[in-house]
C-alpha cells in the first residue's frame, strides 16, 4: 500500500487516522520511510515493515500509535513530543476536533506529555461529540475496558453505536460483541450478527470468526457448518488463531467439509504456534496417532507439556501418561504423579481412576 501525503501538518494528521483506520483493520503495525518525489513537492509514504499486533491489546494498540505519530510529526515538521503535544492543544483548544483526537492520544501515550487516562477520556469526549468516528471508537473502547473512567458498558454501547453507524467495522465488531454477551444492552443474537456481518464483510477477521461460530453453533442463524466453514476460513487465513483451531476442529470432524485429517493438522499447528492452548492439545493428540502427520512421541510430548502448563486438563493428564510410559520423554514416574495429580485436582476422570487405583491421595 502506497500513501502519497504533503508536508502539511494538517494534512498528516488527517493521513495519521486514515493510516490508523486502514492498518487497524489488518492488525498491521507500519514502519515508514519518506521517499521524496522529483516530480512534485509531495513525499511519499512507503511501508518498510509490517508486525502484526492484536488491536485489542491496548499496550500495543498504543505503542502503535505512538510510532505513527513519531513518524509522522517528525518527519513533517521536525517537532519534538513536546512541541508536537503543545501544537495539538492549541488545535484542540480552538475547538478542531481532529486536534483534539490527536490530544487525546499524547495523553494516553505519554507522547511529549505525562500519560494521563482521565484527560485522554475528556479530550475523546470533547472530539467524539464533535462526530468524529476515530474518537467516538477510542472513546468506547475506553468505557469498555475502564481505561481513564470507571468501567461503563451502556455508555460504551453508545460510542459504539456511533461509530458503526458511520461504517467503522471495529465499532460494529465490539457492538455485535456487546449484543451477544449482554454488555450495555439485553442479550440479543440476531443483533450481534447484524453487526458481526457489517463488520466480517469489511474483512475485519475478529467479526469473520465470531460469525463463523454463530453459525456454527446456530446463535441467531439456525445451524449452518458451510457457512461457519467459510467464515473461519476467511478469518483463518487472515491469521486468527481461534478461527485457525475451529477451522482445523472442521476438517478434523467433517463439519461443513469432507473429513481431511492433512488439513485439521496443518491448521491446529498454525493456532499452536500463537498460544492456541486447544490447539496445542489436539496438535499433540495428532502427532500421538498420526492423524494428518506421522507419528512423532517428542513432538506430542512437547505439545501436550505447552497445553499442561497452561492448566489444561487433558493435557496434564497426557503429560502424566508420556512420563509414566517414556512416551517421547525419558520415564519419570515422579514426575508422571505431579502431573497426573494436577489433572486429577481439576476432575480429570482419567487422572483420578489412576491416583485411586494406587491408593494415591491428590
Amino acid at each position: 500500500m502506497l500513501f502519497m501525503l504533503s508536508p502539511n501538518s494538517m494534512e498528516s494528521e488527517y493521513a495519521l487516522d486514515e493510516l490508523n483506520f486502514a492498518k487497524r483493520k489488518k492488525k498491521r503495525i507500519v514502519l515508514v520511510y519518506l521517499e521524496p518525489c522529483e516530480m512534485t513537492d509531495k513525499f511519499y509514504f512507503r511501508y518498510s515493515k509490517y508486525d502484526t499486533i492484536e488491536w485489542n491489546n491496548l499496550p500495543q494498540r498504543n505503542k502503535l500509535l505512538t510510532d505513527l505519530h513519531k513518524w509522522l510529526t517528525l518527519s513533517f515538521t521536525n517537532e519534538s513530543p513536546q512541541e508536537a503535544y503543545s501544537r495539538y492543544k492549541k488545535g484542540a483548544e480552538e475547538g478542531y476536533a481532529d486536534y483534539q483526537y490527536n490530544l487525546a492520544i499524547c495523553y494516553e501515550t505519554g507522547y511529549g506529555v505525562t500519560k494521563n487516562s482521565e484527560i485522554a477520556v475528556y479530550w475523546y469526549r470533547k472530539s467524539a461529540e464533535q462526530d468524529y468516528i476515530f474518537a467516538q471508537y477510542n472513546l468506547a473502547c475506553c468505557y469498555y475496558d475502564g481505561e481513564g473512567t470507571q468501567q461503563d458498558y451502556k455508555e460504551a454501547v453508545i460510542w459504539f453505536r456511533k461509530a458503526a453507524e458511520k461504517g467503522d467495522d471495529r465499532s460494529q465488531y465490539f457492538l455485535g460483541l456487546c449484543y451477544e454477551k449482554g454488555e450495555g444492552v439485553p442479550q440479543s443474537y440476531s443483533e450481534a450478527v447484524k453487526w458481526y456481518m457489517k463488520s466480517a464483510q469489511e474483512d475485519l477477521e475478529f467479526a469473520q470468526y465470531r460469525l463463523g461460530y454463530c453459525y456454527e453453533n446456530g446463535l441467531g442463524f439456525p445451524q449452518n457448518y458451510v457457512e461457519a466453514f467459510q467464515w473461519y476460513t476467511k478469518a483463518a487465513k487472515q491469521g486468527n488463531p481461534d478461527a485457525q483451531y475451529r477451522l482445523g476442529s472442521m476438517y478434523d470432524y467433517g463439519k461443513g467439509i469432507s473429513v481431511d485429517r492433512y488439513e485439521a493438522f496443518n491448521w491446529y499447528k498454525k493456532a499452536a504456534e500463537k498460544g492456541h492452548v486447544e490447539a496445542q492439545y489436539y496438535l499433540a493428540t495428532c502427532y500421538s496417532f498420526g492423524y494428518g502427520t506421522p507419528i512423532q512421541m517428542s513432538e506430542a510430548y512437547k505439545w501436550y507439556k505447552e497445553a499442561a502448563e497452561k492448566g489444561h486438563a487433558d493435557a496434564q493428564y497426557n503429560v502424566g501418561v508420556c512420563y509414566d510410559y517414556g512416551y517421547g520423554v525419558l520415564q519419570n514416574h515422579s514426575e508422571a504423579l505431579i502431573w497426573y495429580k494436577k489433572a486429577a485436582k481439576q476432575g480429570h476422570i482419567g487422572a483420578i481412576k489412576y491416583l485411586k487405583k494406587k491408593q494415591i491421595e491428590y
